[in-house]
């Protein structure tokens, strides 16, 4: 029996667009975000779904709930996929962060792995959490195709526990808004079978 896990990555809200930094921040998706949420659920409309999960925070749920008008099932809410809490640096820019926080950010482009944001988390604390989670869907669903709408950190982080990587790789595995991954989880073992793919805009916008 195998489990097909789709992690996809919440649709474009203001402060993706303005590159601030959002975590935490309870940020409502943009027209052009509602717009790519929707190409989601075109592109999921026929297929089988045991299961939709959600980060808590709106741009995740938006995203879910258009996705779940085409199949009506029970939208199932966790705050253990909520993004990386970016700490002093939600709301602030890449351009503030660097001004206000040169080496803390400079540690995060390098090395993320070794760095706790100021006030906020660290990855192996982000992957502990979206791990545990993760263990806990996967319980629930021993084979069929479910999905999962969270954020970029989080997804990244979840993708290297799953393969067993370190998670100083999850700069490796970094989505773009609305992009789509698909995981095929049997018994202990786990492939990464569709990454960062947007093909559902290529035919919408």
């Amino acid at each position: 029996m195998a489990t097909k896990i789709f992690l996809i990555r919440h649709g474009l809200t203001l402060w993706n667009h303005e590159h601030r930094y959002q975590g935490h921040t309870d940020i409502e998706l943009s027209e052009e975000g509602i717009k790519q949420a929707v190409a989601l659920k075109k592109r999921f409309m026929n297929t089988e779904l045991q299961a939709i999960y959600s980060s808590d925070l709106q741009r995740a749920v938006k995203t879910a709930e258009i996705i779940n008008e085409a199949h009506q099932l029970p939208l199932q809410l966790f705050p253990e996929l909520r993004e990386i809490n970016f700490g002093k640096w939600e709301g602030l820019t890449y351009e503030q962060i660097e001004k206000q926080y040169p080496q803390q950010l400079k540690g995060w482009i390098t090395n993320p792995h070794l760095i706790k944001i100021p006030d906020g988390e660290c990855l192996t604390m982000v992957q502990e959490r979206a791990m545990r989670i993760m263990r806990y869907i996967g319980s629930e669903h021993p084979e069929g195709s479910l999905i999962v709408i969270a954020h970029g950190v989080i997804i990244a982080t979840i993708i290297c526990g799953f393969l067993r990587l370190s998670v100083e790789k999850m700069k490796d595995y970094k989505q773009d808004n609305t992009a789509v991954a698909m995981m095929t989880i049997e018994g202990n073992k786990a492939s990464l079978d569709l990454f960062n793919d947007l093909s559902h805009l290529e035919t919408s916008f």
